[in-house]
């Protein structure tokens, strides 16, 4: 036997009534998102925002330009000094112009960063 097409089940209901209750709410924001009224900015000003980032990115540029061969002397410095306290078999296994060669290759990069970073007008 079929089932009359008035008698609903309880799942039925429920789930008509989510859906009055979603239109409900989707109307509610329609009609609160048309009575906004919105404002247009009449253009970006790119200098002003140029000179903003400047204003943090220059400083720190002009700080890493001398600190990273500084930086980078030092740990080769300490690299070396560490390497001469060494044990002579450590001595041996461990070479200390592998760290250095690490240490100069970071160093040549990070000032080829900011050397770019400088030629491409961020700083």
């Amino acid at each position: 036997m079929k089932k009359a097409k008035f008698m609903n089940s309880g799942k039925d209901i429920e789930m008509e009534k989510i859906k009055q209750q979603l239109l409900y709410v989707t109307a509610c924001i329609t009609l609160m998102l048309n009575s906004i009224n919105t404002a247009y900015a009449a253009s970006f000003d790119s200098s002003s925002a140029k000179s903003l980032i400047q204003g943090y990115t220059q400083p720190i540029l002009n700080l890493l330009l001398w600190l990273l061969p500084t930086g980078c002397a030092i740990a080769c410095l300490v690299a070396y000094i560490s390497w001469l306290l060494k044990d002579e078999e450590e001595k041996e296994r461990q070479k200390p112009m592998r760290r250095i060669k690490q240490i100069i290759g970071f160093g040549i990069i990070a000032e080829c960063i900011v050397t770019i970073l400088s030629i491409v007008g961020i700083s």
